[in-house]
């Protein structure tokens, strides 16, 4: 505590203020105000002090040996003798001063570091999706190559017969006319299935209106050659729902579901629990969106990895036929892009998934 006179020169001060600022008692007396506030014009600290009592405000001040210490003042008024006096008292602010730092260069080192680990998920998502995209960019050319196989064979072995059909004298105009016909015909459907999957996995930046059947009926046309082949059927049931959203991406997570039923299937009828085995992707719309189902009769999921089916890299099948993206990529494209819901649901046959998407 230090007293001061109308003119802000020291009149006293109490035994803590000679410690804190190392001024003898005499040493005080007759110094102004000003002489130990930091950086602060006398206008400045006299407006301070011209402030009503009881204010409290933070200044930087000087000690003896000009060091800088932080201190909490607060400024009253008394009379004695007629005479106005500044009773000054001040808080030593060091301690708490480099406290408040340290807490500051911790919190900024935190948000550094969180930043770090901000970046870090990033970038290993970032790796996942583009990992993600070269498997289904595989998965789409094993699809073409499937659908493939049997109309090339069918136009190898047409050509290969035109030879002996000469031979036989059976060419004639209206042989040409027929062989053109009908391997134009070929040709023309190995184009359609380049269409079919043409930016399949290109999603738009901007949300569209479409309906959820006709997402399932395409996926339907690239998936059915290779379900039959396998003796499986996908069957497409319930009602038809508008939504407004990212269909291509839609279709890519009823390609990963189906794909993980063929492949539960494929594993059920080989153990021989099942002869024939049955997708169904059933539509439902409901007040506040849809509710898409795709559920099988295979062999389902053990519960004991119910809970880490999700996860990045989780798979039950053998390394050489998953790389367990497919699940935890459904699952970011429903729940992050299109705000809706992925789950398992207990299911006494099988395995069955629920999607639900809503309106907007």
């Amino acid at each position: 505590m230090i007293l001061f006179d109308e003119d802000f020169k020291c009149i006293d001060a109490n035994r803590v203020a000679v410690v804190i600022f190392g001024y003898s008692n005499e040493e005080f007396v007759d110094k102004t105000f000003f002489e130990f506030v930091v950086d602060s014009s006398p206008l400045t600290a006299q407006n301070i002090l011209n402030k009503k009592n009881n204010i409290s405000y933070q200044l930087q001040l000087y000690k003896k040996d000009n060091t800088k210490f932080w201190a909490q003042i607060k400024s009253n008024e008394i009379y004695q003798n007629g005479k106005k006096i500044k009773v000054i008292t001040m808080f030593d602010m060091t301690k708490m001063k480099k406290t408040q730092e340290e807490l500051e260069r911790l919190n900024k080192n935190l948000e550094i570091e969180v930043a770090k680990e901000v970046k870090k998920n990033l970038e290993k998502d970032k790796m996942i999706h583009q990992q993600f995209k070269m498997i289904a960019m595989g998965e789409i050319i094993g699809n073409i190559a499937h659908q493939w196989r049997q109309p090339i064979n069918t136009l190898n072995i047409n050509l290969e017969m035109l030879e002996y059909d000469y031979q036989d004298g059976l060419i004639d105009k209206e042989f040409i006319q027929d062989f053109v016909l009908r391997n134009t015909k070929i040709i023309y459907d190995l184009s359609k299935t380049i269409d079919n999957f043409k930016h399949f996995y290109q999603s738009p930046t901007q949300k569209i209106l479409f309906t959820i059947r006709d997402m399932a009926e395409e996926v339907l046309k690239i998936t059915t050659l290779i379900l039959s082949s396998n003796f499986i059927k996908l069957e497409i049931t319930g009602e038809d729902a508008l939504i407004n959203g990212y269909p291509n991406e839609l279709k890519q997570v009823f390609i990963n579901l189906i794909n993980n039923s063929k492949d539960s299937l494929i594993l059920s009828m080989k153990e021989k629990k099942i002869t024939e085995g049955k997708i169904i992707l059933d539509i439902q719309e409901c007040v506040d969106g849809s509710m898409i189902t795709i559920s099988d009769n295979g062999r389902g999921v053990d519960l004991n990895i119910k809970n880490k089916i999700f996860e990045p890299y989780s798979t039950t099948k053998f390394q050489s036929q998953g790389t367990g993206l497919g699940l935890y990529m459904s699952k970011m494209i429903i729940e992050q892009n299109m705000k809706g819901k992925l789950e398992l649901l207990d299911s006494q046959i099988g395995a069955k998934f629920m999607i639900k998407l809503p309106k907007g």
